[in-house]
């Protein structure tokens, strides 16, 4: 469920109707990347914020005894190349979980900033709904860097 009322939405893109789920799924999408470009998830209150951490530790919790459970199992397994398969499947999974979790602990409460900014990505994704386009659809639009760069985590170098 998005963080974004959809009605909000759907006014930001001048629709009446929702035909088909596609603008809670362009919605959802548009959330989505403006996480991963954020390095963090947002969430509507402090509340949600505060719950998704519980429930990620859980999950983090979970996963890495599945991916202890996994090597053992892996490491039982005598063809090399099949061990070495069955391994990193299971490390990129525990990965996946310390990802979300440290995404979920850097968290933040939805702002203006970033709702504008989602509600760009949104626009964009819902105009350029189609495979070609005259336009660069792989790139977020300007306005929705502009608005994200304040509260991006973890550049790197």
């Amino acid at each position: 469920m998005p963080v974004i009322n959809i009605e909000k939405a759907m006014v930001h893109l001048r629709v009446d109707e929702d035909t088909g789920g596609d603008v809670l799924a362009k919605l959802n999408s548009a959330e989505d990347k403006a996480a991963q470009y954020l390095n963090r998830f947002f969430y509507a209150t402090s509340a949600a914020w505060t719950e998704a951490i519980s429930l990620t530790l859980d999950q983090l919790n979970y996963e890495l005894v599945k991916y202890k459970e996994s090597c053992d199992a892996a490491n039982l397994v005598a063809d090399p190349v099949s061990r070495n398969m069955l391994l990193s499947a299971a490390e990129n999974l525990k990965k996946e979980a310390q990802r979300n979790t440290k995404m979920a602990m850097q968290g933040i409460v939805i702002n203006p900033s970033i709702e504008a900014a989602v509600l760009l990505i949104l626009g964009s994704l819902y105009e350029n709904r189609e495979d070609e386009t005259s336009t660069t659809v792989n790139e977020l639009p300007k306005g929705a860097l502009w608005l994200l760069d304040p509260y991006r985590l973890d550049l790197g170098v």
